[in-house]
């Protein structure tokens, strides 16, 4: 990966919202601030960390955010009260700026862009929420007594209102080609992208230790099961003691949250089928 520049975003808000994984979070939003210089950064958590954070990380104390289904529901209600500025870069403790160098003014032209689903065909597969770039006009927005708020956030904005949102106040979805420039999540990009998300791309990105480390920082029972069997497969072809220990990690963890519920076990045999057997593709629910 070529070197870094340092830019400047004085529209930009970069934004994390979690009680959970804060430590991880709060290295992802460092990462990114290393590269960047936001008109403001964010954390919105249920207290104080007691560890360090970058000076200029702003810390807002919020009721706990200790599930997925809260993190969405604040995010489609509360956040436009907190962001001061025409658009925020919302980030995740496992999604952030790979390289600054790949930010586009195009970016902003529009008032949400996220990494493509594969799932989803054009124009409706734009886009993750876990790493993305969101105007003030599309927070505000999601407020209307009509918008129907739901979990996953960014599928309800995507999909559910998406009609809503495009009809009622012109909100624009970036284009697939240019969201692909953005981020990567499901599909792996085909050039360097400004940032990515998902925790099963950070064994390429930082590497087997450090993504080690990072893990042994996440509360159990955070890693859903899709995202353990990524993990899983994603280490299989890879042979080394700090790989095999990583493997071990995560299937222990599997076992540990997953073990007692059958249709766990259903989704694992159906994952690694269609992965290794010669299914069409791994399922995504």
């Amino acid at each position: 990966m070529s070197a870094s520049p340092h830019i400047s975003l004085p529209d930009v808000t970069i934004c994390a919202v979690t009680s959970r994984a804060v430590k991880p979070t709060v290295r992802a939003l460092s990462l990114s601030m290393e590269q960047i210089d936001f008109a403001d950064a964010l954390l919105i958590t249920h207290e104080e960390p007691d560890f360090p954070v970058p000076e200029n990380l702003r810390i807002k104390v919020t009721g706990e955010i200790d599930s997925r289904e809260a993190y969405s529901l604040y995010v489609q209600t509360r956040l436009p009260e907190v962001i001061q500025t025409s658009f925020v870069l919302l980030v995740q403790w496992d999604g952030y700026v790979l390289n600054a160098a790949h930010w586009s003014s195009d970016f902003i032209k529009y008032d949400y862009i996220g990494a493509c689903w594969p799932q989803f065909k054009a124009p409706v597969s734009v886009g993750n929420g876990g790493f993305s770039l969101r105007s003030k006009r599309l927070l505000e927005a999601c407020r209307d007594p009509e918008f129907q708020p739901g979990h996953p956030e960014d599928i309800s904005i995507c999909h559910i209102n998406r009609s809503l949102l495009e009809q009622k106040y012109a909100i624009k979805f970036a284009p697939e080609a240019l969201a692909c420039r953005f981020s990567f999540e499901r599909s792996q990009p085909a050039e360097e992208t400004f940032g990515f998300h998902g925790v099963f791309n950070m064994l390429d990105i930082v590497g087997a230790e450090k993504l080690a480390s990072i893990c042994d920082e996440l509360e159990s029972g955070l890693l859903g099961l899709r995202e353990l069997c990524d993990l899983i497969a994603g280490t299989l072809n890879r042979d080394s003691d700090v790989i095999s220990a990583l493997r071990k990690q995560f299937i222990a963890e599997l076992l540990r949250n997953h073990a007692l519920r059958p249709a766990a076990w259903r989704f694992v045999g159906r994952y690694f089928w269609n992965r290794y057997c010669g299914g069409r593709h791994a399922p995504y629910g």
